[in-house]
């Protein structure tokens, strides 16, 4: 990999992006390394409060092809040497496609689309066969991406735990509670884009009980 001027694509939603999180930081650890992380701007905090990125390039919730092809043109006078497409959309690989010069490497991840609507519509899994069962299995997939590509080492358990360094401003009561129990803290989003990924009250109500 050539590790100077890298570019991380994931444009949504807040879940993907937080998996793509850990390959950032493990990114980060490459040496002469500069990142640059292109998203929808309502998920740009995130990713700037992680800390893994120097830069943050971003377009509108529902950009225009008009808007993308400006954005891209302010890429291409950077000049990247790796692209990472963690989003492997229509709109990330025209982003590939025009600032792919004969130099740069792109790296992608690979999705299940026709498997994914099976589920969606018959609701049922059909993906436990398709995962590998080694060590690595537990791992998500922009991870070993990033990792393959770099020759980088990551355990079973993952990359190192990731702190948002930049948290926007609690109040003293709430900040002293996470600071209190930060060994049982867990932060749960309970919404989704899709319904078939939302979870009913019932299953809420189990997980808070256990």
């Amino acid at each position: 990999m050539n590790n100077k001027l890298v570019l991380i694509i994931r444009f949504s939603a807040l879940g993907d992006i937080l998996l793509t999180l850990p390959a950032v930081h493990l990114l980060r650890k490459q040496s002469d390394v500069e990142i640059h992380y292109l998203t929808k701007e309502n998920f740009s905090d995130v990713v700037s409060m992680s800390g893994g990125a120097d830069h943050v390039h971003t377009i509108s919730q529902h950009a225009t092809l008009t808007e993308l092809d400006t954005k891209i043109s302010q890429l291409q006078e950077i000049g990247f040497d790796t692209i990472f497409d963690l989003h492997n959309n229509i709109r990330s690989r025209i982003v590939c496609s025009k600032l792919k010069t004969t130099q740069t490497e792109i790296f992608r991840i690979s999705k299940h689309r026709f498997l994914e609507v099976l589920l969606f519509i018959f609701r049922g899994s059909v993906f436990r066969n398709l995962f590998r069962t080694d060590r690595l299995s537990r791992l998500n997939e922009s991870l070993l991406l990033v990792a393959r590509a770099t020759g980088a080492e990551i355990s079973a358990a993952g990359a190192d735990p990731i702190t948002l360094k930049h948290l926007p401003e609690l109040s003293a009561d709430l900040r002293g509670k996470i600071s209190a129990n930060t060994e049982k803290l867990v932060c749960v989003s309970m919404e989704s884009a899709w319904p078939q990924k939302e979870w009913g009250a019932t299953k809420f109500r189990h997980l808070i009980g256990n």
